[in-house]
């Protein structure tokens, strides 16, 4: 379950991609879902993560590489 806080972070990276794609808050949610569960669904079974804790700086890195 996610806490106030995971929620706030998710909810600030959705109005993110809504205001650079000029597109409503519902459709940013349904790219961001999309690029997860794709990014999901490409990481090897059974394995941690290797960025630990920082996924924000995991997420600024894909964003500058579609420039």
């Amino acid at each position: 379950m996610m806490n106030e806080q995971q929620i706030e972070r998710f909810r600030q990276i959705v109005q993110e991609i809504a205001t650079d794609e000029s597109v409503s808050f519902d459709e940013a949610f349904a790219i961001a879902s999309n690029h997860l569960a794709y990014w999901v669904s490409e990481m090897p079974k059974g394995k941690a993560f290797s960025g630990g804790n920082s996924t924000q700086a995991g997420f600024n890195q894909a964003d500058q590489s579609t420039d």
